[in-house]
């Protein structure tokens, strides 16, 4: 099986105050396809702790090029290519029932040894596909986000991770980030996110205070979240469109 399909009936609970699909949600779907999809070809979850390890996401984007609607049943798509030395890209789509693109996604993993939290390549991980999928949902490379440098006049949006955020592997959920953004930035009504990008630096912990500070120029948002010894945690980049 090279490339998993599902429908998912979108809930209230996926969307903001103005009817707006989260970006939490259209990770969780992305990465509920990408675990399912691992299991199938022989390198999901269950399948690497034998090995001691387990999956990290070290970049992933998506742009939006209509929003679903409230309730819709929506088909999500996802496919990896083949793997490179370190790190693995899969691609994802989300379409309407008359597969009409909605969200385009890609992003970047890696496989982590439990023990020292390292990366290292799959020597014994073998991926059960035949051929893989060709398409790309990007033309471009995955390339990091940027930075930028923290002035003074900055005043952080202050969070810290709590029991919710954790996923299995003992970290914060890939998914919870966009949250931590959302709530620092606190878009109005006229301003909607057309494309999102995080870099995930380093794993946040249960109980980690996060100091995420913000820069903007024109419709481009970066913010990145800090710990209290000053490092970078994580990078996101945003585009927002007028509404």
């Amino acid at each position: 099986m090279n490339r998993l399909v599902r429908e998912y009936r979108l809930r209230t609970a996926d969307f903001d105050r103005y009817d707006r699909m989260l970006p939490a949600s259209i990770m969780d779907i992305f990465q509920d396809m990408a675990g399912e999809h691992a299991g199938y070809i022989g390198v999901g979850h269950k399948d690497l702790i034998s090995q001691n390890l387990f999956w990290i996401l070290l970049r992933v984007k998506y742009e939006v090029i209509e929003y679903p609607k409230m309730y819709s049943l929506v088909t999500a798509k996802t496919w990896p290519h083949e793997a490179k030395k370190l790190d693995f890209i899969r691609d994802f789509q989300l379409v309407d029932e008359n597969d009409n693109l909605l969200i385009k996604g890609t992003s970047l993993w890696a496989l982590v040894d439990i023990s020292t939290r390292k990366m290292v390549m799959p020597k014994n991980v073998h991926f059960n596909i035949d051929e893989y999928w060709q398409e790309s949902t990007f033309e471009e490379k995955l390339l990091k986000a940027g930075d930028f440098e923290v002035t003074e006049d900055m005043v952080p949006y202050e969070v810290v991770s709590r029991y919710t955020d954790i996923d299995v592997n003992g970290h914060v959920n890939n998914t919870k980030y966009t949250n931590f953004v959302l709530n620092a930035l606190n878009l109005p009504e006229t301003e909607q996110i057309s494309f999102l990008q995080i870099d995930y630096k380093k794993e946040v912990l249960e109980g980690e205070k996060l100091l995420i500070y913000q820069t903007r120029e024109d419709d481009t948002v970066m913010c990145k979240g800090c710990n209290e010894a000053g490092d970078t945690m994580f990078v996101t980049k945003i585009r927002l469109k007028t509404v």
